[in-house]
């Protein structure tokens, strides 16, 4: 922090009557007044020479108050004691500030735990005599606790100067054993062996029950540090609305998408200095410089939790400004309507069908992703929200899916557009975009060009009846007439003479149908050779939770290369067949093959091996 930024964020402040009832009102709703004066910081320094004269009884009891909202909008207090400081709690040069906490929906009026500290509460600000001494940020790992763990508002503060270059630093603060006595010294309950930071309520809108349960797994699963729940929509042509709903204490949300998926994680805003803001006292995402939107929010309840803690659910509104520091001592934003960052739209248009082909149902959608790292979850989670509106159910169907991905590679545009059809005796709607989820991964993570993805387009229309072809029986002509695969033991065929197959098939009805294919094979031809004939259908599923701990996309040679490697892959309703030969006058395999566009997916797979020998003359 520069020595004028530090002598101003911690000169006295002047406060005026409405400034007063912010800071030191009892604990109910009040109104603050928004304020573009930096607040006064307490130094780390200070509080430890506080306490040491309330241990010695120098001084007074160090008590405290603090800000956040638990409905509606404006800021609430609540109570801060039992402070205690943890040196280089939270890394070399990063104290942790301790502290219980009541009031405001983390314990209930006999003093006992009520949510604990909450899920929403990470940036509320916290004082000492008027003074900022910093943001509630952590909580125990385990279970609601009125112990909160506190970011020093003067390492926050350094997030109003430039870039900084601060470390990254775990999420997870580890308590050594003299140090949980320390803290159990100055807390009402026992205390486990780690804090640890306060989940971020991931709040997604349009998302049924099924589905955000199924992401609060997946979550867990891939190590993400957000808590995915149900929350309220920003409508994707909102315009930009008040900074002045952004005050010390008040709902600030960070937005990673708004429209029909508004994907945002709820905190709290611990201080506005002019045109900034201050939130969170911890990470989001911790990319460093950021550019996600900056929202208000409207909250709408604190939900208590026995077993993960509270959580705070809240509607989040208009965006206000650019979420432009992502740090390890929170975030940094700048506020106004020409801040708000640009958006790559994600548009839909699905048309549901029952088993007659009878159109029931059409939906529109449209979600504004803000960052084009998250372009590939949020596409996906758009896509099948948007299938499930529309077709009103989750279970078994077939779908033909149509996407177009626009955008521009070191300047040059591009426009990769692909077709598939899927099927699923399950959930039609999952089936459907995992393939759209690796390929925008594929292209908008691509590392060796500056990619710039414009926009993101899906067509779909979904069945409801899961229509497919399954690869029953492989039969190769011997003689004059074909033989089952399995019959044939040591198959010999001779060079010079094609290869003929016939490949059996049984769609989902019973209907039985052939394929026939040929390859040739040279005269000089001699070796074994593998034969396999299969459907395009992938099993692929792969996915990963938003910031969990999963593999990156990735290029393959040049872009141009990776566009026509995506655009050409075999698709599920695609029959194919492979012949592999091993000469003996060649030092590598030969493989050749073919295939045939069907009606439906294909599914199945056989594989046969022969020796091809010497022609019979």
């Amino acid at each position: 922090m520069t020595s004028s930024l530090h002598a101003r964020l911690s000169a006295p402040l002047l406060l005026t009557a409405t400034l007063a009832a912010l800071f030191v009102a009892p604990a109910r709703p009040v109104a603050a007044a928004p304020s573009a004066e930096c607040p006064a910081v307490m130094p780390v320094s200070r509080l430890r020479a506080m306490l040491a004269a309330e241990r010695d009884g120098s001084g007074p009891e160090v008590v405290g108050q603090g800000l956040t909202v638990t409905r509606g909008t404006e800021p609430e207090t609540f109570a801060a004691g039992n402070f205690s400081v943890l040196d280089d709690g939270l890394g070399p040069d990063r104290d942790l500030i301790l502290a219980d906490l009541s009031g405001a929906g983390i314990t209930k009026p006999d003093g006992s735990v009520d949510a604990g500290v909450w899920a929403g509460m990470s940036g509320s600000p916290v004082y000492i005599n008027d003074r900022l001494v910093g943001a509630v940020a952590y909580s125990l790992s385990f279970g609601p606790s009125a112990l909160a763990g506190i970011t020093p508002a003067e390492d926050m503060a350094e997030l109003l100067t430039a870039d900084t270059t601060a470390t990254r630093q775990p999420t997870t603060v580890r308590l050594s054993d003299s140090e949980r006595r320390q803290v159990a010294a100055t807390s009402d309950g026992p205390v486990s062996g780690d804090l640890r930071t306060l989940p971020v309520p991931l709040s997604l809108s349009s998302v049924s029950p099924t589905r955000l349960a199924w992401l609060r797994r997946q979550a867990r699963q891939d190590g993400s540090p957000l808590l995915p729940m149900a929350g309220g929509k920003v409508p994707a042509s909102v315009t930009a609305g008040d900074p002045g709903d952004i005050r010390a204490g008040g709902n600030f949300t960070a937005a990673l998408s708004y429209g029909d998926i508004t994907a945002a994680g709820i905190g709290t805003t611990t201080a506005v200095c002019g045109s900034q803001a201050l939130a969170f006292g911890h990470p989001f995402t911790w990319s460093g410089r950021s550019r996600l939107s900056a929202h208000g929010a409207d909250a709408v309840r604190i939900v208590k939790d026995p077993v993960f803690g509270g959580y705070k659910l809240a509607n989040p509104t208009a965006p206000v400004g650019r979420v432009t520091q992502d740090r390890f001592a929170g975030l940094r934003a700048v506020l106004g309507g020409t801040s708000v960052p640009a958006t790559t739209p994600v548009t839909s248009r699905v048309v549901a069908q029952n088993r007659s082909d009878e159109t029931y149902a059409t939906d529109r959608g449209r979600t504004e992703v803000v960052r084009q790292g998250d372009l590939a979850f949020l596409s996906l989670i758009h896509s099948y929200v948007n299938i499930d509106y529309a077709t009103d159910r989750i279970g078994p169907g077939s779908s033909r899916v149509t996407w177009t991905i626009d955008g521009t590679a070191d300047g040059r545009p591009f426009s990769l557009r692909r077709t598939n059809k899927y099927a699923s005796g399950y959930d039609i709607s999952f089936a459907s975009v995992f393939e759209l989820y690796r390929q925008i991964r594929r292209v908008a993570g691509f590392r060796d060009a500056d990619v710039d993805v414009t926009g993101v387009h899906v067509g779909a229309k979904v069945v409801e009846q899961n229509r497919y072809r399954r690869i029953t029986d492989l039969r190769v002509k011997v003689g004059d007439r074909y033989r089952s695969v399995g019959t044939l033991e040591r198959y010999r065929h001779p060079a010079g003479t094609p290869l003929r197959l016939r490949v059996e098939l049984t769609d989902h009805t019973g209907g039985r149908t052939v394929r026939d294919f040929a390859f040739e094979i040279a005269r000089r031809a001699r070796g074994r050779a593998f034969l396999t004939v299969a459907g395009g259908e992938s099993s692929a599923s792969g996915f990963c939770f938003l910031f969990g701990d999963c593999e990156s996309g990735g290029g393959s040679g040049s872009f141009d290369d990776l566009l026509a490697k995506l655009d050409g892959a075999p698709r599920n309703d695609d029959l194919l067949a492979q012949l592999t030969l091993f000469r003996r006058d060649r030092p590598r395999p030969v493989a050749r093959v073919t295939d045939e566009r069907l009606d439906q997916v294909v599914r199945g797979r056989r594989r046969f091996s022969l020796r091809v020998v010497a022609p019979i003359d």
